[in-house]
C-alpha cells in the first residue's frame, strides 16, 4: 500500500530570544502553520519578562507572575520547538548560533530579538559591583538585592525614562514596606529626560521632589566601588547599593559575531528589518539600528516592528517581495507616578492624571493577556479518565510513560516478569556480559537534551544491574525531512548524548536509524555491558534492610502538567535537570560498595520497580513505605493537587493493586507511586549501617530511606 507524504521539514527558523516582536511571530506562525517549516525559539530563561508592567511590579501593584509571558506554555500552545539555552555567539556566514555549554545549531532563517543591557562604558567597577536594570528577565533578583541591601543610600545611575520610573517606585515600595532609604538619582546631564518636552522634565522633576528623591544633575559616574560611587573623577558619594539605568547597550555577543552593526554597535538592518549583509537573518526591537532611522530604545516600536516581522518571515519562505516597516513619528507616552497617577505625554503636551494610570493599565494587561490565553486541554478527560487502557487517555504520555502497559508485558514474556524483570539481561555463554535496550518518544523538542536524558535513562539499566559499560548502539527514528536537517538532527542528539556516555568511558559508535511520516522522535540505545563485583546478603539473614531511593519523582506528571497548560513553565528547568542529571558519581559508588539490590525507577513507576526488587530476591517477601518519605517534585506536587495524571499511571496501579496494602490517611500524593519516570532515579536496599549511605552525603547525591524490607508480610504496605 503507498503512502503519501505529509508535512516533510525543510528548513529551521531559529527565533532567538523571547521579546516583544519575536513571541507575536510565535503567536503568528504558530497559527498559520506553513508547511515544511520548523520553528524553534532559544531562550535564555524559560519566561520572558514585559518591562511596561516592571515599575508596576517594583511598587508592588503587580506579582512576579502577572508581568511575565510562560514561553513554555506559549510554545506548546501553538507548537513552537523550545530550547532554553544562553546564546553566545552568531556566525551568520556559518549560519550557526552557539550555545553556552552544548553543541551549536545550525538555521536556515534568523530572527534576533534578544534583550539589551545597561551601558557600563566608562564607570570603571560598575560590573562587578553594580546591579542592572537590563536585562529586565533579571529584574526580580535586582529588587530582592536592593530591599536586602543595608545600606541606608540607594544610588540609581541614569536620568531617563527607566531611571525616573524606577525611582518612583522603589520609593513607593520602601514606603509601603516601612524601609527607611535614601534615594539619589543620578543625571549626567544638568535635566532629566534628555529626548522629552520641557514639560515632561518639568513635571517629573516637581514630582520626584514631592517624594524626597534626591537629584544630582551634570554627575558623570567615573566609577563604583562597594561602598562608594565617584562622580566626575573625584567626588565620592557614600553607598553599598548602586543600580544601572544608563542607556541602553548591545549584548557582547554582536560585536564578537560577524554581523554588520550601526555606529551605536547595535546590528544593523534595513527597514525590512532584514539584517543588511545576510537576508535570511532579521533583528528587531532594542537590539537593532534601522538604517536611516534614529530611534530611542522603547519597547513601542518593538512591538509595532513585530507586525512587519511575521509578515516578512512568511513573504521570505514563499518567496515573495518584503514589506518595509515606517516607524511611527510619535506615540503616546505614559509614564507611572505614585498615588495611582501617571504622566501622559504627546508631541509637547502632558498631563498627569488617574486617566493616564487607568489607560496604562488596560493597555499592558491587554498587550500580556494576547500571550497568556491558553487553550486549555478539557481536564476532566484528563483527571476523570480513570482507565487502565493508556490509549483512551486524552493525552497521550511521551518518554517512559509511552511504554506498553506491564498488564500486556507479563502476559507474553511469563518468566522475566516471575524472576523480577531485570534491568539488563545476561547474555548467555558470556562470562558476566549483559545487554538492555531502550527506547523512548522524545518527551521533550530540546534534540540534544533528548540524547542526553535518552542516554542517562538507557544507562540506567546498566547502573541498575551494577555493570560497566562496553558498547552503545544508537537506534534513532526521526520525523521525515531533508537530508540537511536529518543531519542537522542527528547531529545534535548524538552530541548530547555523548556528554553522557563519556563520562562513563563510552561513545555512540553506530546503530540504526530510519524516517518516521510524522510525529515525534523515537531515540533509543543498545547497551552491553559487564558485570562489576556485587556482596551478597547471607543466608537467612534477618538484619534491617533499609529501602533507599535516589533522586526526586513526578517527571511524567509535570510533563503532562506542561503538555495540557495546567501547570507553570517554571517547572521546566526542574523536571529538566532532573532528568539529565549525571548518576556517574552514584554509579560509582554502586561500585565502590559492591551494592547488589538496585533497579532504577522508570515507566512502570516507583511501586512496581520495588515490586521487581523484591521478587528478585528470595528472602525479601514484603516492604514498608513512607508516602511522605518520597521526595517529590515541586511542579509534580502542583499536578497531583490539579488531578493531572500520566496516561500510564492507572494501568500502572492496576498491575501492583493486589499487592499493595494503602494504609496512610492523607492520598493527595498517592499516584507519585505509579508516575511513569523517564531517567529518573533508584531504589537500593542497604542495611542500617552502610557505608554507602556517608558517602551519598558526602556527594551531595539527593536520597532518601523510604521504608524498609518485610520478611515475613508479603504485602507492600504503604504508611
Amino acid at each position: 500500500m503507498l503512502k503519501t507524504k505529509k508535512n516533510v521539514i525543510k528548513k529551521d527558523l531559529i527565533l532567538l530570544g523571547a521579546g516583544h516582536a519575536n513571541i507575536e511571530v510565535i503567536k503568528y506562525l504558530g497559527r498559520i502553520k506553513l508547511q515544511g517549516l520548523r520553528i524553534t525559539l532559544v531562550s535564555k530563561n524559560f519566561h520572558t519578562t514585559y518591562s511596561g508592567m516592571v515599575p508596576g511590579y517594583i511598587e508592588g501593584i503587580y506579582s512576579w507572575d502577572e508581568i511575565n509571558i510562560d514561553l513554555i506554555k506559549l510554545s506548546y500552545q501553538y507548537n513552537i520547538n523550545v530550547v532554553v539555552a544562553e546564546v553566545i555567539n552568531i556566525s551568520a556566514k556559518e549560519k550557526k548560533i552557539y550555545l553556552k555549554d552544548r553543541a551549536p545549531m545550525k538555521f536556515d532563517f534568523l530572527s534576533i530579538n534578544l534583550g539589551i543591557k545597561s551601558n557600563t562604558k566608562n564607570i570603571f567597577g560598575a560590573n562587578k559591583n553594580a546591579l542592572f536594570l537590563k536585562p529586565i528577565s533579571e529584574i526580580k533578583s535586582t529588587i530582592l538585592s536592593i530591599v536586602k541591601n543595608k545600606s541606608n543610600n540607594v544610588a540609581i545611575i541614569g536620568g531617563g525614562a527607566a531611571g525616573v520610573e524606577v525611582s518612583l517606585a522603589l520609593k513607593e515600595r520602601f514606603r509601603k514596606s516601612n524601609i527607611n532609604k535614601n534615594i539619589i538619582l543620578i543625571s549626567k546631564n544638568n535635566d532629566l529626560m534628555k529626548n522629552y518636552p520641557l514639560s515632561v522634565k518639568r513635571s517629573l522633576k516637581n514630582e520626584l521632589i514631592k517624594q524626597n528623591i534626591n537629584i544630582l544633575y551634570s554627575s558623570n559616574v567615573t566609577k563604583v566601588n562597594k561602598s562608594y560611587i565617584e562622580i566626575n573623577g573625584s567626588r565620592k558619594l557614600k553607598c553599598s547599593c548602586t543600580i544601572l539605568a544608563t542607556d541602553a547597550w548591545p549584548p557582547d555577543l554582536v560585536s564578537s559575531s560577524d554581523l554588520k552593526v550601526s555606529k551605536s554597535g547595535f546590528i544593523s538592518v534595513l527597514n525590512t528589518l532584514q539584517t543588511k549583509t545576510n537576508p535570511n537573518i532579521f533583528a528587531s526591537g532594542d537590539i537593532a539600528d534601522i538604517e536611516n532611522y534614529k530611534l530611542v530604545k522603547a519597547g513601542v516600536y518593538a512591538v509595532r516592528q513585530s507586525k512587519t516581522l511575521k509578515k516578512n518571515l512568511e513573504r521570505l519562505y514563499k518567496n515573495k517581495s518584503l514589506i518595509k516597516y515606517l516607524p511611527q513619528r510619535s506615540y503616546l507616552s505614559i509614564i507611572g507616578l505614585t498615588n495611582g497617577k501617571a504622566l501622559g505625554s504627546k508631541y509637547f503636551l502632558s498631563l498627569k492624571s488617574k486617566f493616564f494610570w487607568q489607560l496604562k493599565r488596560y493597555i499592558d494587561k491587554r498587550f500580556i493577556k494576547n500571550y497568556k490565553n491558553f487553550n486549555y486541554h478539557n481536564k476532566n478527560l484528563i483527571t476523570n479518565q480513570n482507565s487502565n487502557e493508556p490509549s483512551e487517555h486524552n493525552m497521550q504520555c511521551a518518554g517512559c510513560g509511552s511504554k506498553v502497559p506491564q498488564t500486556v508485558l507479563d502476559k507474553i514474556f511469563i518468566n522475566n516478569f516471575k524472576e523480577g524483570s531485570f534491568d539488563a539481561n545476561d547474555i548467555k555463554g558470556a562470562n558476566q556480559l549483559v545487554h538492555t535496550v531502550d527506547i523512548i518518544t522524545s518527551i521533550i523538542d530540546d534534540l540534544y537534551l533528548l540524547g542526553k536524558l535518552a542516554a542517562k535513562h538507557a544507562l540506567n539499566d546498566l547502573v541498575a544491574s551494577n555493570s560497566q559499560i562496553l558498547s552503545a548502539q544508537m537506534i534513532l527514528g526521526i520525523p521525515l525531512s531533508l537530508s540537511k536537517i536529518q543531519r542537522r538532527d542527528i547531529y545534535q542528539i548524538k552530541e548530547g548524548a555523548n556528554t553522557i556516555f563519556k563520562e562513563f568511558g563510552s561513545t555512540v559508535t553506530g546503530g540504526h536509524s530510519y524516517s518516521i511520516e510524522e510525529g515525534k522522535t523515537t531515540l533509543g540505545f543498545s547497551l552491553i555491558g559487564k558485570k562489576n563485583t556485587v556482596k551478597k546478603y547471607k543466608k537467612n539473614t534477618k538484619e534491617k534492610l533499609k529501602i533507599i531511593m535516589t533522586g526526586k519523582l513526578g517527571t511524567a506528571l509535570i510533563m503532562a502538567g506542561l503538555n495540557n497548560k495546567i501547570i507553570s513553565g517554571k517547572y521546566y528547568n526542574e523536571v529538566i535537570n532532573e532528568m539529565i542529571g549525571s548518576n556517574f558519581l552514584l554509579y560509582k559508588l554502586f561500585k565502590k560498595h559492591k551494592i547488589k539490590d538496585i533497579t532504577d525507577i522508570s515507566g512502570f513507576g516507583l511501586a512496581l520497580h520495588l515490586n521487581n526488587l523484591l521478587l528478585r530476591n528470595k528472602m525479601f517477601k514484603g516492604a514498608k513505605i513512607y508516602l511522605d518519605k518520597i521526595p517529590i517534585l515541586e511542579g509534580a506536587k502542583e499536578a497531583l493537587i490539579k488531578k493531572v495524571t500520566s496516561s500510564l499511571t492507572y494501568s500502572n496501579k492496576s498491575s501492583i493493586n493486589n499487592k499493595l496494602n494503602v494504609l496512610v490517611k492523607n492520598r493527595k500524593y498517592l499516584n507519585i507511586l505509579f508516575d511513569p519516570q523517564t531517567a529518573g532515579g533508584f531504589l537500593f536496599i542497604v542495611n542500617r549501617n552502610h557505608k554507602i549511605i556517608k558517602d551519598l552525603s558526602e556527594n551531595d547525591i539527593t536520597f532518601s530511606e523510604i521504608g524498609n524490607i518485610s520478611f515475613n508480610d508479603n504485602k507492600i504496605k504503604i504508611l
